[in-house]
């Protein structure tokens, strides 16, 4: 039967495992990235939620200028109105030298 050897350093490290410090560390660096991770998934999300609102609020621009050109000529006006939650909209229709009519909205 064959006794194995003594060890080298090296290679009774490599049979003990982490040191507790080193397991510490490596958890730390864990914790920032992940906090990383959420954070970034907090902005992206943010982002969406307002290009989804800017998109909205184009829309109920475009509609808003499509019924009024859909008008026959429309005369001098303006108002608002509640276009979404969330989305005010506001109009103008103001009468232009030579009888043309510009129409803008926000």
């Amino acid at each position: 039967m064959h006794r194995p050897g003594p060890l080298s350093r090296s290679a009774a490290r490599a049979r003990r495992g982490f040191t507790l410090a080193e397991l510490l560390v490596a958890l730390v660096l864990f914790d920032i990235a992940l906090a990383g991770l959420a954070a970034s998934a907090a902005l992206l999300q943010a982002q969406l939620g307002v290009q989804r609102l800017r998109r909205a609020a184009r829309l109920a621009v475009d509609n808003r200028i499509e019924r009024l050109r859909a008008e026959p000529c429309p005369q001098a006006a303006r108002g608002s109105a509640a276009a979404a939650p969330g989305i005010r909209e506001a109009w103008e229709v103001t009468v232009q030298p030579g009888d043309t009519r510009r129409i803008s909205a926000r």
